[in-house]
This record gives structure tokens, sequence and C-alpha cells, in this order.
């Protein structure tokens, strides 16, 4: 799972596992919920799809 994520959003999942306590089990759940960042306008865009679902 960890490649198959990986390889799909590299740039994305480093980030994500270089915050504190996000591993490769959140930071995965994280991109697979929401695909790729660039599919938002902006990081309150993200924060409010966070907040909604």
């Amino acid at each position: 799972m960890k490649k198959t994520i990986k390889g799909n959003n590299t740039t994305e999942y480093n980030s994500l596992i270089f915050i504190p306590g996000i591993g490769p089990i959140i930071s995965s759940g994280t991109l697979a919920e929401i695909g790729t960042i660039t599919s938002f306008s902006s990081y309150n865009g993200v924060a409010r799809y966070a907040d909604n679902t």
C-alpha cells in the first residue's frame, strides 16, 4: 500500500509523513480520501473539505 500511494503522490506523501505524528497509514488514508492537493483551489479549500466530511 505504501509503495502504491507513494508512487502516485510522492511529493504529497513525503510532505505528510514529515509532520510529527503523521505516519504512513494516516498519510495513505488522507491521500486516498482527497486524491491530490491540486484538486483544491487553495489550502483553505482542503480545510473546508476536511471539516465537512
